[in-house]
């Protein structure tokens, strides 16, 4: 580690995280959300490679020139700060910050402002708490996460250490279950718990195969919502929707403009419930897929996944199951004959069956998922995993 003597600066940043800055008159020091506890604390040192001691190197005082650096740093970060713009600061590390020039007071004749120019309203991000899609993000190595999500993925990694491989495992379950539906006549999906965009997403790999595909992605995370809204486009001879729901009121997700505009329930429909399932108790989820099941008609198709005990050879789905649970995320898993009950009685499950995630259709050929020829996926086994995935047709 290298040894860098920084102050600590304890303040309020809209995210429970912390940022190293180099500023001529305020030096060079820490930010660190108040919510940050000394144990966080020391993790987030480790993983800037800094060393720091408070006797030898007190918080340097919070003159105007540090809360004006606080200010600018915490103004780009999220929406609850962009929905009250109380003051435009400029910030590059290694120079003073400036104020922006004042703007011109509204002209009320003026038109109104265009959706780029307006701010985004006030959300609850929940970015003092983990979050199952922030989570599964780190996983990914993605970077659409915060604080309190890494700190999770670490315990859960340290618990469970092939959890990421079981992630990316999904997504290539997801890739696979998805072309396979393309190929065979599919032209209109539904994917519930849609979770932070991850390239290949669901409707690229259903286009690359069907450029007519339609896609309805569903989930009810703001911070999900917004990168779906910027991510997510669609080839232009297909189509490419997002509602804002709760997986546990699927009338709400039956009834939305957007799935209605974009899918016709008349014809038949995939639906995606894959890494969602396990994180619903057994009458929600059970709910959730005989629902939509119901809605949609004969000759329809159910992908789903699911977290089991049935594969855990090991341990390492129970060691990850507590700390989801410590977490605040509970997980919820499945036996084989559990998964039958609830979600695919009366549907024709498909070759191979109930499997391991592993060992499903790898045949399949997806151009766009190279991850699925490296090293540590080919020799992996189901206890690395301990993942059930499965699709159904409607009769």
């Amino acid at each position: 580690m290298q040894d860098v003597r920084v102050p600590i600066v304890r303040c309020e940043l809209p995210t429970p995280d912390a940022i190293v800055v180099s500023h001529p008159d305020a030096g060079r020091f820490v930010l660190v959300d108040h919510r940050v506890g000394d144990i966080d604390l020391t993790r987030l040192l480790e993983r800037l490679a800094i060393e720091t001691d408070l006797h030898e190197h007190p918080a340097p005082p919070c003159d105007h020139t540090a809360a004006m650096l606080r200010d600018a740093i915490a103004a780009g970060m999220t929406a609850r700060t962009r929905a009250r713009p109380t003051r435009r600061t400029l910030v590059a590390l290694g120079t003073t910050p400036e104020l922006a020039p004042p703007e011109p007071p509204i002209d009320p004749q003026a038109a109104p402002p265009t959706v780029e120019e307006s701010f985004l309203p006030e959300a609850d991000l929940l970015l003092d708490r983990p979050h199952s899609a922030r989570v599964y993000d780190v996983l990914l190595g993605g970077k659409t996460n915060y604080w309190p999500d890494r700190v999770a993925a670490d315990e859960i990694v340290n618990a469970a250490p092939t959890t990421p491989l079981a992630a990316r495992a999904q997504r290539g379950f997801m890739h696979r279950v998805v072309t396979v539906l393309a190929r065979t006549g599919f032209d209109q999906f539904l994917d519930i718990g849609t979770g932070i965009p991850t390239e290949p997403n669901l409707h690229q790999v259903a286009q690359f195969v069907t450029p007519s595909a339609r896609v309805v992605y569903v989930d009810n995370d703001p911070i999900v919502l917004a990168h779906a809204a910027a991510l997510m486009k669609s080839d232009p001879r297909g189509a490419v929707g997002y509602v804002d729901a709760d997986a546990r009121n699927p009338g709400d997700i039956l009834a939305a403009a957007e799935l209605c505009t974009l899918l016709d329930l008349d014809r038949p429909v995939a639906i995606s419930a894959i890494g969602l399932l396990h994180f619903l108790d057994d009458d929600d989820a059970h709910q959730l897929v005989t629902t939509l099941m119901a809605a949609v008609p004969s000759g329809s198709a159910l992908a789903i996944s699911q977290v089991t005990p049935d594969l855990d050879g090991y341990g390492g789905m129970v060691a990850a199951a507590g700390q989801y649970a410590a977490a605040g995320m509970p997980l919820n898993p499945r036996t084989a004959a559990e998964i039958h009950r609830l979600f695919l009685h009366g549907l024709d499950v498909q070759e191979p069956g109930v499997v391991g995630m592993l060992r499903w259709r790898t045949d399949v050929d997806v151009p766009l998922n190279p991850d699925l020829a490296s090293e540590d996926m080919r020799t992996a086994i189901d206890a690395d995993v301990s993942i059930y995935s499965a699709l159904a047709l409607k009769p």
